[in-house]
């Protein structure tokens, strides 16, 4: 405490061109980096709903009980249930992990775009080698005259 006496107190006017702003300068900055226009609302979609099917004795009960519709490029299999339940398969004909990743994906965001028309069951979709290549709008139409053959789809 005895080292305040020695604190000077005078203030000191601003000068012109200082390194540092005055603290009022922050004022005209945005606080945020990013620009504040609205670029309008995306609409989030997800599987929420649904369950995702992961053992393998689902997977073989539901490719032997399921009706299935043919695309060129995905098998897809359908079962009308009560549950609403979902699996994407890729097998190592596709590719290599990167390429099955991506068909599985594919067909995720195929599901998701459609699943608002599509009547509760269990879905199963297995990814062919023509997907990775397939046009998206191309494929969306495959999988809506697919649902509609396995009367599936709600218009």
């Amino acid at each position: 405490m005895q080292d305040e006496k020695n604190i000077s107190t005078a203030q000191y006017a601003e000068e012109e061109n200082t390194r540092f702003p005055c603290t009022y300068e922050d004022k005209k900055r945005q606080t945020c980096h990013q620009s504040q226009t609205c670029q309008g609302q995306k609409k989030i979609s997800r599987l929420k709903a649904y369950e995702i099917l992961k053992r393998a004795e689902e997977y073989s009960y539901f490719y032997h009980q399921s009706k299935k519709a043919f695309t060129s490029s995905a098998i897809i299999f359908y079962k009308p249930t009560t549950q609403k339940r979902v699996g994407f398969t890729a097998s190592k004909k596709v590719g290599n992990a990167v390429k099955r990743n991506f068909a599985k994906r594919r067909l995720k965001a195929l599901f998701i775009d459609l699943q608002e028309h599509l009547k509760p069951g269990t879905y199963l979709f297995v990814a062919k080698k023509e997907i990775i290549d397939s046009d998206y709008q191309k494929l969306k139409k495959e999988f809506i005259t697919a649902f509609k053959r396995l009367k599936a789809y709600r218009s």
